[in-house]
């Protein structure tokens, strides 16, 4: 079993009424529920003269996997702890998400495909920070942790589904149309639903078990922010009796962060990512990509209808049950767009070439596997790869780590850090090295003549890569300071990793490099690491 919070998390299942002893498949309202079988919980409304109505995909899912708690019997023990475990586990998913999409986008033939799943990566980097906001808000360190491959696909360890770096193609995308769909109860257009049943049952076989919807993630984090048990305004169909009856079985009353958790209005400003703080561009005017900072009333609360707000955007662009379908172009949800995708990619002519010849799973570090790039050259600059990768992960974290206040503008400050990870790491050196990658042979050499089965970028992330952050001391102003200086010596140390690697490149023999010209893409990132690296000392 994986070891993340995602898949250490407590499902609890919804008490069933007196009588029933199975999932209900109607409900009364909000709360009342029938066994269509029958049972004594039916006789209770044999008079009331109202009919049931069938319950939701969304209530069925729920009954039958539950609601997701802390992972850990501390982190269940108050409504703080258990929503800074289910934020990690938010962070993870979304994370995962993120990398597979931009796998799937690198190694895809078609231009307007690769747009899509580019487009649908930022948008879920974009969750990710707002995510970590969230956790700063509430006493949390930044965390960028996720699962790593192979996972085992299994229904109840592994959520969604197991993480898997696959080429594109329609079981690709079916199962992340599963991932990203409303129920299919919410869809009232009978043609898209029509378009998404049988892509459900693709998405399925093709992931090897459930496709458990993130929203049931979302649908805990709601409830957790609220401040009481009132019905939700903003989301509708939230299955407010379902989780109301997670916790009344574990007896807990008023669930839900208090004010006093939340950290002061100064602190928090001084730390979370946000589109208002000069030098710091996030979403680069893109509207879609959803960072939202905490927000703050004049008396200096937690503003909790702008937190509840952030978290249904996220669910109705893609994480959740609420989920728009919008046909305008710059509103369409993740589910509409990679059903889109879905459709143009099965309309294509038989034999069409939509993905190059990539491993599913690569990896530069176990040999046994059927993923290992086993050339040379190929294998350091995936090694090489991994290691930007990494980087580019520090230095968001050291940049939220770090108080903005305390940014003098230099190479290893706040915004320089913020810049270099987006505009630098992201859009240049880890695009760059995944392009020359998917050019380079997977095993072999040179002489054996033209290879078509192609290396790829395999984002590994072996675990210990990123500093535990969780538990550096009980003191929030001592485990502030042990975190930047752990943050600063991990990315220091990845940038010596990255120039090893670039020097082992230079020292392979001639015969073992297809092509000299492309070194220089690397020569450049190492130069440019100097001053950072020097700053970090």
């Amino acid at each position: 079993m994986s070891d993340t919070y995602a898949n250490r998390l407590k499902w609890e299942k919804p008490a069933y009424p007196v009588g029933v002893s199975a999932p209900p498949s109607s409900i009364i309202g909000d709360g009342d529920f029938v066994d269509e079988g029958g049972g004594a919980a039916n006789a209770a409304f044999a008079a009331t003269g109202v009919q049931p109505r069938a319950a939701t995909m969304m209530e069925k899912m729920l009954w039958t996997v539950g609601v997701p708690t802390g992972s850990t019997p501390e982190a269940r023990s108050s409504p703080v702890l258990e929503a800074r475990d289910l934020l990690r586990a938010a962070a993870e998913i979304e994370h995962g998400l993120l990398v597979q999409y931009l796998y799937g986008a690198y190694t895809c033939t078609n231009p307007v495909h690769r747009s899509v799943l580019l487009q649908i990566a930022r948008e879920e980097m974009a969750h990710l920070i707002s995510v970590q906001n969230l956790l700063l808000a509430i006493g949390g360190h930044p965390y960028f942790g996720r699962d790593n491959f192979p996972t085992a696909p299994s229904d109840d360890e592994t959520f969604p589904f197991a993480l898997t770096f696959e080429p594109l193609s329609l079981d690709f995308l079916a199962k992340f149309v599963v991932a990203e769909s409303p129920p299919l109860e919410y869809i009232k257009d009978k043609g898209l639903k029509g378009r998404v049943q049988p892509v459900i049952r693709l998405g399925e076989k093709a992931a090897h078990q459930t496709i458990n919807h993130v929203g049931a993630l979302y649908v805990a984090l709601y409830w957790l922010f609220k401040t009481d048990d009132s019905k939700p305004a903003e989301w509708l169909g939230y299955p407010l009796a379902m989780v109301q009856s997670v916790h009344r079985k574990l007896e807990r009353n008023n669930w839900h962060v208090p004010n006093e958790a939340f950290v002061s209005k100064e602190e928090l400003e001084d730390r979370q990512a946000s589109n208002d703080n000069p030098g710091e561009n996030w979403n680069k005017g893109d509207d879609r990509l959803i960072v939202h900072p905490v927000m703050f009333s004049a008396t200096g609360e937690a503003d909790r209808a702008a937190v509840l707000n952030t978290l249904f955007k996220i669910a109705e662009q893609g994480e959740g049950w609420n989920v728009s379908t919008s046909e305008d172009p710059d509103a369409k949800s993740h589910f509409i767009r990679l059903l889109e995708t879905f459709e143009s990619v099965q309309a294509l002519p038989a034999g069409s070439l939509i993905a190059l010849d990539v491993p599913t799973n690569p990896t530069a570090f176990v040999p046994t596997a059927d993923g290992f790039i086993a050339n040379k050259e190929a294998n350091l600059w995936a090694q090489i790869f991994n290691a930007r990768y990494r980087i580019a992960l520090l230095k968001l974290n050291l940049a939220l780590a770090s108080p903005r206040s305390l940014d003098l503008g230099t190479v290893d400050g706040r915004g320089q850090l913020i810049s270099d990870a987006i505009a630098t790491e992201m859009k240049s050196n880890l695009r760059n090295i995944a392009l020359a990658l998917i050019k380079m042979r997977r095993s072999g050499v040179p002489a054996d003549g033209v290879a078509t089965k192609r290396a790829a970028p395999p984002f590994e992330l072996p675990t210990g890569s990123l500093p535990n952050l969780v538990d550096l001391d009980p003191d929030p102003k001592i485990a502030e300071i042990r975190a930047i200086k752990l943050l600063r010596r991990v990315l220091r140390d990845a940038l010596d990793d990255t120039a090893d690697l670039v020097n082992r490149l230079h020292a392979l023999p001639p015969e073992e490099i297809e092509s000299q010209d492309r070194l220089v893409i690397l020569d450049d990132i190492v130069a440019a690491d100097v001053a950072l690296r020097t700053a970090l000392a």
